[in-house]
């Protein structure tokens, strides 16, 4: 099931990367998909580790899901904090404002960084 978790990511991501390419970027899709990527690859470990995947959205839930068997992973707190405001808000118009280029830049960042190291810690090779 961790390795269904990273397939799912990497459709997100995908997706992402075609978001980013194209004519004109939709930041708020980009910004929404890079926190699935980064959800899905941190369930994707939770799974791994033997342990219940939350239904949760909130990368500070699923940190300290992690925490007790991975206690380096709180670094990637505040890169995990900013993608969760994108869970919900921007399907919402009068939720969030929306996202620019620089939020989507960071957005994707914060979640490529996420995405190594999930990867490198369920020994899956690091792809571009």
């Amino acid at each position: 099931m961790g390795r269904a978790w990273v397939r799912k990511a990497e459709e997100d991501r995908r997706g992402v990367m075609r978001l980013r390419t194209g004519r004109r970027a939709i930041h708020s899709l980009i910004c929404f998909h890079c926190q699935q990527m980064a959800e899905k690859y941190l369930k994707a470990l939770v799974h791994e580790r033997g342990l219940a995947v939350p239904r949760t959205h909130d990368f500070r839930k699923l940190l300290a899901v992690l925490g007790p068997t991975d206690p380096e992973l709180a670094r990637f707190g505040r890169a995990a904090f900013g993608l969760s405001r994108y869970a919900v808000g921007p399907r919402y118009p009068d939720l969030f404002s929306t996202p620019g280029a620089s939020q989507s830049r960071s957005a994707f960042a914060a979640a490529a960084r996420i995405r190594a190291e999930v990867r490198r810690r369920l020994g899956l090779r690091p792809r571009p």
